[in-house]
Protein backbone atom coordinates (compact mmCIF):
# COMPACT_ATOMS: atom_id res chain seq x y z
CA UNK A 1 0.00 0.00 0.00
CA UNK A 2 2.83 2.34 0.91
CA UNK A 3 4.49 1.56 -2.44
CA UNK A 4 1.33 2.55 -4.34
CA UNK A 5 1.04 5.83 -2.43
CA UNK A 6 4.67 6.71 -3.23
CA UNK A 7 4.21 5.80 -6.91
CA UNK A 8 1.05 7.90 -7.13
CA UNK A 9 2.85 10.87 -5.60
CA UNK A 10 5.68 10.58 -8.11
CA UNK A 11 3.26 10.34 -11.03
CA UNK A 12 1.31 13.38 -9.87
CA UNK A 13 4.53 15.31 -9.48
CA UNK A 14 5.61 14.35 -12.99
CA UNK A 15 2.25 15.40 -14.35
CA UNK A 16 2.41 18.80 -12.64
CA UNK A 17 5.84 19.49 -14.13
CA UNK A 18 4.75 18.47 -17.65
CA UNK A 19 4.95 21.21 -20.27
CA UNK A 20 2.76 21.38 -23.32
CA UNK A 21 5.46 20.99 -25.92
CA UNK A 22 9.01 21.05 -24.56
CA UNK A 23 11.02 19.78 -21.60
CA UNK A 24 13.06 21.88 -19.22
CA UNK A 25 16.08 21.41 -21.54
CA UNK A 26 14.00 22.92 -24.36
CA UNK A 27 13.89 19.63 -26.22
CA UNK A 28 10.95 17.60 -27.39
CA UNK A 29 10.86 14.40 -25.32
CA UNK A 30 9.57 11.06 -26.57
CA UNK A 31 9.64 7.43 -25.44
CA UNK A 32 9.44 4.58 -27.95
CA UNK A 33 8.03 1.09 -27.52
CA UNK A 34 10.59 -0.70 -29.71
CA UNK A 35 13.97 -0.14 -31.31
CA UNK A 36 12.78 0.54 -34.87
CA UNK A 37 10.50 3.38 -33.70
CA UNK A 38 13.23 4.67 -31.38
CA UNK A 39 15.71 4.73 -34.26
CA UNK A 40 13.32 6.54 -36.61
CA UNK A 41 12.49 9.12 -33.93
CA UNK A 42 16.08 9.87 -32.93
CA UNK A 43 17.03 10.43 -36.58
CA UNK A 44 14.04 12.72 -37.22
CA UNK A 45 14.44 14.54 -33.92
CA UNK A 46 18.16 15.18 -34.20
CA UNK A 47 19.41 17.56 -31.54
CA UNK A 48 15.94 19.03 -31.00
CA UNK A 49 14.56 15.87 -29.42
CA UNK A 50 15.45 13.52 -26.60
CA UNK A 51 14.22 10.03 -27.46
CA UNK A 52 14.24 7.13 -25.01
CA UNK A 53 13.74 3.41 -25.68
CA UNK A 54 11.38 1.84 -23.14
CA UNK A 55 12.77 -1.66 -23.60
CA UNK A 56 16.00 -2.29 -21.66
CA UNK A 57 18.88 -3.50 -23.88
CA UNK A 58 18.84 -7.23 -24.54
CA UNK A 59 15.26 -7.77 -23.40
CA UNK A 60 12.99 -9.75 -25.72
CA UNK A 61 10.11 -7.39 -26.49
CA UNK A 62 7.24 -9.90 -26.50
CA UNK A 63 7.88 -11.01 -22.93
CA UNK A 64 8.55 -7.56 -21.48
CA UNK A 65 6.50 -6.31 -18.53
CA UNK A 66 6.62 -2.54 -17.89
CA UNK A 67 7.91 -1.26 -14.56
CA UNK A 68 6.79 1.67 -12.39
CA UNK A 69 9.81 3.54 -13.74
CA UNK A 70 8.48 3.07 -17.27
CA UNK A 71 5.21 4.64 -16.20
CA UNK A 72 7.09 7.64 -14.86
CA UNK A 73 8.98 7.99 -18.16
CA UNK A 74 5.74 7.86 -20.13
CA UNK A 75 4.02 10.34 -17.84
CA UNK A 76 6.91 12.80 -18.06
CA UNK A 77 7.45 12.69 -21.84
CA UNK A 78 5.80 14.84 -24.47
CA UNK A 79 4.98 11.78 -26.58
CA UNK A 80 4.71 8.01 -26.43
CA UNK A 81 5.57 6.44 -29.78
CA UNK A 82 4.22 2.94 -30.43
CA UNK A 83 2.95 0.65 -33.21
CA UNK A 84 -0.64 0.67 -32.00
CA UNK A 85 -2.20 0.08 -28.60
CA UNK A 86 -4.41 -2.80 -29.74
CA UNK A 87 -1.40 -4.76 -31.06
CA UNK A 88 0.85 -3.90 -28.10
CA UNK A 89 -1.05 -4.91 -24.96
CA UNK A 90 1.79 -4.03 -22.59
CA UNK A 91 1.93 -0.51 -24.03
CA UNK A 92 -1.84 -0.18 -23.77
CA UNK A 93 -1.72 -1.10 -20.08
CA UNK A 94 1.07 1.44 -19.58
CA UNK A 95 -0.98 4.19 -21.21
CA UNK A 96 -4.01 3.36 -19.09
CA UNK A 97 -1.95 3.23 -15.92
CA UNK A 98 -0.36 6.60 -16.64
CA UNK A 99 -3.74 8.05 -17.74
CA UNK A 100 -2.01 9.42 -20.81
CA UNK A 101 -4.15 11.71 -23.01
CA UNK A 102 -4.78 10.45 -26.55
CA UNK A 103 -2.99 13.42 -28.14
CA UNK A 104 0.28 12.33 -26.52
CA UNK A 105 0.12 8.80 -27.97
CA UNK A 106 1.47 8.41 -31.51
CA UNK A 107 0.39 5.17 -33.17
CA UNK A 108 2.95 4.95 -35.95
CA UNK A 109 0.90 2.22 -37.64
CA UNK A 110 -2.17 4.44 -38.02
CA UNK A 111 -1.89 4.63 -41.83
CA UNK A 112 -0.45 1.15 -42.35
CA UNK A 113 -2.23 -1.88 -43.80
CA UNK A 114 -2.15 -4.59 -41.12
CA UNK A 115 -2.16 -8.33 -41.64
CA UNK A 116 -3.83 -10.70 -39.21
CA UNK A 117 -2.29 -14.02 -38.19
CA UNK A 118 -4.52 -15.84 -40.70
CA UNK A 119 -3.35 -13.56 -43.50
CA UNK A 120 0.29 -13.93 -42.42
CA UNK A 121 -0.04 -17.69 -42.69
CA UNK A 122 -1.57 -17.36 -46.15
CA UNK A 123 1.22 -15.07 -47.35
CA UNK A 124 3.73 -17.81 -46.55
CA UNK A 125 1.96 -20.32 -48.78
CA UNK A 126 2.49 -20.83 -52.47
CA UNK A 127 0.11 -18.80 -54.60
CA UNK A 128 -0.30 -17.56 -58.12
CA UNK A 129 2.29 -14.98 -59.23
CA UNK A 130 1.22 -11.43 -58.51
CA UNK A 131 2.02 -8.22 -60.29
CA UNK A 132 5.04 -6.44 -58.95
CA UNK A 133 4.69 -3.47 -56.62
CA UNK A 134 6.33 -0.29 -57.87
CA UNK A 135 9.62 -0.11 -56.03
CA UNK A 136 9.49 3.68 -56.05
CA UNK A 137 6.11 3.78 -54.35
CA UNK A 138 7.18 5.77 -51.29
CA UNK A 139 10.32 7.67 -52.12
CA UNK A 140 10.55 11.42 -51.72
CA UNK A 141 10.00 13.76 -54.66
CA UNK A 142 12.88 15.53 -56.29
CA UNK A 143 10.29 17.81 -57.92
CA UNK A 144 6.94 19.12 -56.67
CA UNK A 145 4.39 16.35 -56.32
CA UNK A 146 1.82 17.98 -58.58
CA UNK A 147 4.07 17.44 -61.60
CA UNK A 148 3.51 13.69 -61.38
CA UNK A 149 -0.22 13.44 -60.58
CA UNK A 150 0.11 9.80 -59.62
CA UNK A 151 -3.22 9.86 -57.82
CA UNK A 152 -5.23 10.82 -60.89
CA UNK A 153 -6.73 7.34 -61.32
CA UNK A 154 -7.21 6.51 -57.66
CA UNK A 155 -10.64 6.51 -56.06
CA UNK A 156 -10.74 8.21 -52.66
CA UNK A 157 -13.41 8.09 -50.03
CA UNK A 158 -13.14 11.85 -49.45
CA UNK A 159 -12.81 14.82 -51.81
CA UNK A 160 -9.28 15.16 -53.11
CA UNK A 161 -7.04 17.38 -51.05
CA UNK A 162 -3.55 18.63 -51.69
CA UNK A 163 -1.08 15.78 -51.60
CA UNK A 164 1.80 16.16 -49.16
CA UNK A 165 4.82 16.45 -51.42
CA UNK A 166 7.08 15.24 -48.63
CA UNK A 167 5.25 11.97 -48.17
CA UNK A 168 3.89 11.05 -51.57
CA UNK A 169 5.34 8.74 -54.18
CA UNK A 170 7.76 9.49 -56.96
CA UNK A 171 7.11 7.70 -60.25
CA UNK A 172 9.13 7.68 -63.43
CA UNK A 173 5.90 7.86 -65.39
CA UNK A 174 2.22 8.39 -64.54
CA UNK A 175 0.63 5.41 -62.84
CA UNK A 176 -2.66 4.18 -64.21
CA UNK A 177 -3.98 2.38 -61.19
CA UNK A 178 -7.59 1.83 -60.22
CA UNK A 179 -6.76 1.16 -56.59
CA UNK A 180 -8.86 2.75 -53.89
CA UNK A 181 -7.12 4.60 -51.07
CA UNK A 182 -8.13 6.09 -47.80
CA UNK A 183 -7.26 9.77 -47.49
CA UNK A 184 -4.25 8.99 -45.31
CA UNK A 185 -2.92 6.35 -47.68
CA UNK A 186 -2.24 9.00 -50.29
CA UNK A 187 0.93 9.75 -48.33
CA UNK A 188 2.71 6.71 -49.72
CA UNK A 189 0.37 5.54 -52.44
CA UNK A 190 1.34 1.94 -53.25
CA UNK A 191 0.69 1.27 -56.92
CA UNK A 192 1.06 -1.67 -59.19
CA UNK A 193 2.82 -1.35 -62.52
CA UNK A 194 1.05 0.82 -65.12
CA UNK A 195 0.03 -2.09 -67.33
CA UNK A 196 -2.20 -3.48 -64.58
CA UNK A 197 -5.31 -1.31 -64.71
CA UNK A 198 -7.23 -3.60 -62.39
CA UNK A 199 -4.51 -4.10 -59.79
CA UNK A 200 -5.16 -3.73 -56.09
CA UNK A 201 -2.80 -1.63 -53.97
CA UNK A 202 -1.38 -4.76 -52.38
CA UNK A 203 -1.87 -8.31 -53.60
CA UNK A 204 -2.76 -10.90 -51.02
CA UNK A 205 -3.56 -13.87 -53.25
CA UNK A 206 -6.95 -15.57 -53.57
CA UNK A 207 -9.52 -15.88 -50.79
CA UNK A 208 -7.84 -13.52 -48.32
CA UNK A 209 -9.85 -10.67 -46.71
CA UNK A 210 -8.75 -7.12 -47.48
CA UNK A 211 -5.99 -5.89 -45.21
CA UNK A 212 -7.02 -3.41 -42.54
CA UNK A 213 -5.81 0.18 -42.37
CA UNK A 214 -4.50 0.97 -38.89
CA UNK A 215 -3.88 -1.28 -35.86
CA UNK A 216 -6.44 -4.08 -35.51
CA UNK A 217 -6.96 -6.65 -32.77
CA UNK A 218 -5.09 -9.80 -33.70
CA UNK A 219 -2.97 -7.88 -36.18
CA UNK A 220 0.69 -8.63 -36.74
CA UNK A 221 2.59 -5.74 -35.10
CA UNK A 222 5.85 -6.21 -37.03
CA UNK A 223 5.07 -3.59 -39.66
CA UNK A 224 8.54 -1.98 -39.67
CA UNK A 225 10.01 -5.13 -41.29
CA UNK A 226 8.48 -3.97 -44.58
CA UNK A 227 10.43 -0.86 -45.73
CA UNK A 228 7.38 0.60 -47.50
CA UNK A 229 5.35 0.45 -44.29
CA UNK A 230 8.36 1.75 -42.36
CA UNK A 231 8.24 4.94 -44.44
CA UNK A 232 4.64 5.47 -43.37
CA UNK A 233 5.77 5.13 -39.75
CA UNK A 234 8.47 7.74 -40.32
CA UNK A 235 5.86 10.12 -41.71
CA UNK A 236 3.59 9.68 -38.66
CA UNK A 237 6.46 10.53 -36.31
CA UNK A 238 7.57 13.55 -38.34
CA UNK A 239 4.02 14.91 -38.57
CA UNK A 240 3.57 14.77 -34.79
CA UNK A 241 6.97 16.28 -34.05
CA UNK A 242 6.15 19.19 -36.36
CA UNK A 243 2.71 19.59 -34.77
CA UNK A 244 4.03 20.09 -31.25
CA UNK A 245 7.31 21.82 -32.14
CA UNK A 246 6.55 23.96 -35.17
CA UNK A 247 9.75 25.94 -34.69
CA UNK A 248 11.69 22.86 -35.73
CA UNK A 249 9.40 21.97 -38.64
CA UNK A 250 12.00 22.53 -41.37
CA UNK A 251 14.60 20.41 -39.60
CA UNK A 252 12.17 17.59 -38.84
CA UNK A 253 10.92 17.57 -42.42
CA UNK A 254 14.38 17.51 -43.96
CA UNK A 255 15.56 14.67 -41.73
CA UNK A 256 12.36 12.67 -42.26
CA UNK A 257 12.59 13.03 -46.05
CA UNK A 258 16.24 12.00 -46.00
CA UNK A 259 15.44 8.96 -43.85
CA UNK A 260 12.58 7.92 -46.14
CA UNK A 261 14.87 8.17 -49.14
CA UNK A 262 17.43 5.94 -47.42
CA UNK A 263 14.73 3.41 -46.55
CA UNK A 264 13.48 3.49 -50.12
CA UNK A 265 17.03 2.82 -51.34
CA UNK A 266 17.14 -0.14 -48.94
CA UNK A 267 13.87 -1.39 -50.40
CA UNK A 268 15.31 -1.18 -53.92
CA UNK A 269 18.36 -3.21 -52.89
CA UNK A 270 16.21 -5.82 -51.17
CA UNK A 271 13.90 -6.05 -54.16
CA UNK A 272 16.82 -6.55 -56.53
CA UNK A 273 18.54 -9.11 -54.29
CA UNK A 274 15.45 -11.17 -53.56
CA UNK A 275 14.31 -11.14 -57.16
CA UNK A 276 17.65 -12.69 -58.16
CA UNK A 277 17.95 -15.50 -55.57
CA UNK A 278 16.90 -18.96 -56.83
CA UNK A 279 15.39 -20.09 -53.53
CA UNK A 280 12.29 -18.15 -52.48
CA UNK A 281 11.57 -19.96 -49.19
CA UNK A 282 12.93 -18.77 -45.83
CA UNK A 283 13.49 -21.60 -43.35
CA UNK A 284 13.07 -19.90 -39.99
CA UNK A 285 13.53 -21.55 -36.59
CA UNK A 286 11.81 -18.88 -34.50
CA UNK A 287 8.61 -16.88 -34.07
CA UNK A 288 8.17 -15.59 -37.58
CA UNK A 289 8.14 -11.78 -37.50
CA UNK A 290 8.66 -11.41 -41.25
CA UNK A 291 5.10 -11.80 -42.51
CA UNK A 292 5.04 -8.31 -44.02
CA UNK A 293 8.49 -8.90 -45.49
CA UNK A 294 7.54 -12.07 -47.39
CA UNK A 295 4.33 -10.34 -48.46
CA UNK A 296 6.30 -7.42 -49.89
CA UNK A 297 8.95 -9.44 -51.72
CA UNK A 298 6.81 -12.39 -52.85
CA UNK A 299 8.64 -14.97 -50.72
CA UNK A 300 7.48 -17.98 -48.72
CA UNK A 301 8.47 -19.12 -45.26
CA UNK A 302 8.43 -22.30 -43.20
CA UNK A 303 8.68 -22.27 -39.41
CA UNK A 304 7.99 -24.87 -36.70
CA UNK A 305 6.15 -22.13 -34.76
CA UNK A 306 2.47 -21.78 -35.53
CA UNK A 307 2.44 -17.97 -35.57
CA UNK A 308 4.22 -14.74 -34.70
CA UNK A 309 2.65 -14.91 -31.22
CA UNK A 310 5.24 -15.11 -28.39
CA UNK A 311 3.05 -17.75 -26.74
CA UNK A 312 3.33 -20.22 -29.59
CA UNK A 313 5.72 -23.14 -29.19
CA UNK A 314 7.08 -25.60 -31.76
CA UNK A 315 6.03 -29.24 -31.51
CA UNK A 316 8.47 -32.13 -32.07
CA UNK A 317 6.42 -33.10 -35.11
CA UNK A 318 6.80 -29.64 -36.64
CA UNK A 319 10.55 -29.62 -36.01
CA UNK A 320 10.87 -33.11 -37.54
CA UNK A 321 8.87 -31.94 -40.56
CA UNK A 322 11.16 -28.95 -41.05
CA UNK A 323 14.26 -31.16 -40.74
CA UNK A 324 12.85 -33.52 -43.35
CA UNK A 325 12.09 -30.64 -45.73
CA UNK A 326 15.60 -29.22 -45.38
CA UNK A 327 17.16 -32.59 -46.08
CA UNK A 328 14.90 -33.32 -49.04
CA UNK A 329 15.40 -29.94 -50.68
CA UNK A 330 19.08 -29.80 -49.68
CA UNK A 331 18.62 -26.42 -48.01
CA UNK A 332 21.91 -25.00 -46.76
CA UNK A 333 20.74 -22.32 -44.28
CA UNK A 334 18.39 -22.08 -41.29
CA UNK A 335 17.58 -18.61 -39.93
CA UNK A 336 17.10 -17.74 -36.26
CA UNK A 337 15.81 -14.76 -34.28
CA UNK A 338 17.69 -12.27 -32.13
CA UNK A 339 17.83 -12.08 -28.30
CA UNK A 340 16.46 -15.62 -27.89
CA UNK A 341 18.45 -18.79 -27.33
CA UNK A 342 18.30 -20.47 -30.79
CA UNK A 343 17.75 -23.98 -29.44
CA UNK A 344 15.48 -25.06 -32.31
CA UNK A 345 17.93 -23.77 -34.91
CA UNK A 346 20.75 -25.67 -33.17
CA UNK A 347 18.75 -28.91 -33.24
CA UNK A 348 18.04 -28.45 -36.94
CA UNK A 349 21.68 -27.64 -37.69
CA UNK A 350 22.86 -30.76 -35.83
CA UNK A 351 20.46 -32.90 -37.84
CA UNK A 352 20.94 -31.34 -41.27
CA UNK A 353 24.25 -29.50 -41.32
CA UNK A 354 22.44 -26.32 -42.42
CA UNK A 355 24.28 -23.11 -41.56
CA UNK A 356 22.71 -20.92 -38.87
CA UNK A 357 22.18 -17.32 -40.03
CA UNK A 358 20.67 -14.46 -38.02
CA UNK A 359 17.59 -12.73 -39.42
CA UNK A 360 17.15 -9.71 -37.15
CA UNK A 361 13.61 -8.57 -36.40
CA UNK A 362 14.78 -5.13 -35.12
CA UNK A 363 12.45 -5.41 -32.10
CA UNK A 364 15.24 -4.60 -29.68
CA UNK A 365 19.02 -4.72 -29.48
CA UNK A 366 21.73 -5.61 -27.01
CA UNK A 367 23.78 -3.18 -24.93
CA UNK A 368 26.68 -3.13 -27.40
CA UNK A 369 24.42 -2.48 -30.39
CA UNK A 370 22.50 0.27 -28.58
CA UNK A 371 25.71 2.05 -27.65
CA UNK A 372 27.22 1.56 -31.11
CA UNK A 373 26.22 2.31 -34.67
CA UNK A 374 23.45 -0.27 -35.10
CA UNK A 375 20.35 1.17 -36.75
CA UNK A 376 17.21 0.07 -38.55
CA UNK A 377 19.03 0.57 -41.85
CA UNK A 378 22.17 -1.34 -40.84
CA UNK A 379 20.11 -4.18 -39.34
CA UNK A 380 17.97 -4.55 -42.44
CA UNK A 381 21.02 -4.37 -44.69
CA UNK A 382 22.58 -7.20 -42.66
CA UNK A 383 19.35 -9.15 -43.22
CA UNK A 384 19.65 -8.55 -46.96
CA UNK A 385 23.18 -9.94 -46.96
CA UNK A 386 22.13 -12.97 -44.88
CA UNK A 387 19.20 -13.69 -47.20
CA UNK A 388 21.36 -13.31 -50.30
CA UNK A 389 23.70 -15.92 -48.84
CA UNK A 390 21.15 -18.36 -47.51
CA UNK A 391 18.67 -18.24 -50.40
CA UNK A 392 21.35 -18.46 -53.09
CA UNK A 393 21.97 -22.10 -52.18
Amino acid sequence: MRYLVILLAVLLSAGCQKKSTKSAENKLTAVASNFAIYDFARVIGGDRAEVTLLLPPGVESHSYEPTPQDMIKVKSADLLLCIGLVVEPWVESLVKGAELPADRVVETGRAVQFLTQEQDEHEGESHEPVEKVDEHASCSHSKPAEKVDEHASCSHSKPAEKVDEHASCAHSKPVQSSCAHTEKEKATCEHSEPQSAHANCEHSGPAVPAKTIGPVEGGDPHIWIDPIRAMLMVEEIATKFIEIDSAGAKEYRQRADSLKQEINNLHSRLDSTLHAVPNKTIMYAGHFAFGYFVDRYDLEHISPYSSFSPNSEPTPAKIAELISTIKTKKIKAIYYEELVEPRVAKIITEETGAEMLLLHGIHNVGTTELAGTFSYLSGMEANRVALAKGLAQ
